[in-house]
């Protein structure tokens, strides 16, 4: 009999997934999640250590379950995949881990799937398997004939296999940033960071209050067409010396 039963196929075992499985139990549709990783919450499994969550804990957690209180506003990468690990393990969710997703193609109203363990046919299919484990490098002239070391931020766990190097960080998102301090410790200085556009600071707790806190406010409180406008006036407020750093390379 095969291991692929259920009405729903959901494919990642990630919050994502393990959040859908919580609520297709509380409805009573059968279910079976799938993984090609052998742990839950692969792409948490081991990160960067600085990593912290960019938006606040009291709007990241998964249903029924909130964060400890001792996470504080912004649980860290370490603390978020130990409470995916015992939220799941509190669950008897219905986990195949180690099974490859190969197709899913239409098929009499509903999807037949291919994996590496057969294939079966489901009314529902939720694919949660995020964008993070397929990293995209941009075709940079050149970047094919470097000597030297060329790594997405997928792939960085730790600066010390770089102690004493040279090192240019691309990007300036939430990533780009905590991987470029992470190298300043142990890569040789300066550490560079390039940016294509302006420098954009976005402020972690705008006015004394968490963003994630201004967002919920707007929300409930701005009409949809001036919300945007809004948030950007109080997350993006720049500081006073921001216009005399230049950036390093330019890609654009």
């Amino acid at each position: 009999m095969s291991e692929l039963t259920g009405d729903v196929l959901v494919i990642g075992a990630g919050p994502a997934g393990i959040a859908s499985a919580y609520y297709l139990e509380k409805a009573g549709i059968p279910y079976t999640i799938v993984d090609r990783a052998h742990v839950i919450g692969s792409t948490w499994e081991n990160l960067y250590p600085s990593l912290r969550l960019n938006t606040a804990s009291y709007v990241s957690h998964l249903p029924g379950e909130r964060f400890p209180l001792r996470y504080g506003i912004y649980a860290t990468g370490r603390q978020f995949y130990e409470y995916l690990c015992r939220y799941v393990n509190k669950r008897k969710f219905r986990i195949l881990l180690g099974v490859e997703v190969r197709r899913v193609s239409p098929q009499d109203g509903g999807w037949c799937v291919e994996t590496s363990i057969g294939s079966a046919w489901f009314p529902a299919v939720i694919v949660a398997s995020g964008r993070f484990s397929n990293p995209y490098i941009p075709d940079i002239p050149g970047i094919d004939q470097t000597a030297c070391e060329v790594l997405h931020a997928h792939d960085f766990n730790h600066a010390a296999p770089f102690a004493g190097k040279r090192v240019l960080v691309v990007g300036n998102g939430p990533s780009g940033v905590d991987i470029a301090l992470e190298f300043l410790p142990v890569a040789q200085l300066p550490v560079y960071l390039s940016i294509r556009s302006d420098i954009v600071v976005a402020r972690r707790y705008p006015y004394g209050l968490p963003d994630s806190t201004w967002n919920l406010l707007a929300r409930a409180f701005v009409p949809k067409r001036w919300r945007k406008k809004v948030l950007d006036k109080i997350v993006y407020q720049g500081y006073r010396d921001a216009a005399d750093l230049e950036p390093v390379m330019n890609f654009g």
